[in-house]
């Protein structure tokens, strides 16, 4: 399903689209963020979570048990949301 994601450092928000991983959609719209790997496993693209009406699916092997627990942290590259819009620090 389809969401928004706002880039609260540049005040941009993305359309999300379903076939997309969101590090595709921010790529799309012009932002350069930081990435290695796109496989969820290097680190790079680790970004802080302000906010979110939905639920993560982390698909990354970066961040530990409790970091996917708390939803406070994401890999864009390989994981997905499921909500209608989410605020991302970058």
């Amino acid at each position: 399903m389809p969401f928004d994601v706002t880039l609260a450092v540049s005040a941009k928000t993305i359309r999300v689209d379903e076939q997309q991983s969101l590090l595709e959609a921010i790529e799309a719209a012009g932002v350069d963020p930081p990435y290695l790997c796109r496989g969820g496993v290097c680190g790079q693209c680790e970004t802080n979570v302000i906010s979110s009406d939905g639920r993560f699916i982390h698909n990354d092997h970066w961040l530990s048990e409790e970091e996917h627990r708390s939803g406070k942290k994401i890999m864009p590259c390989v994981s997905r949301f499921e909500g209608r819009s989410l605020v991302l620090e970058r």
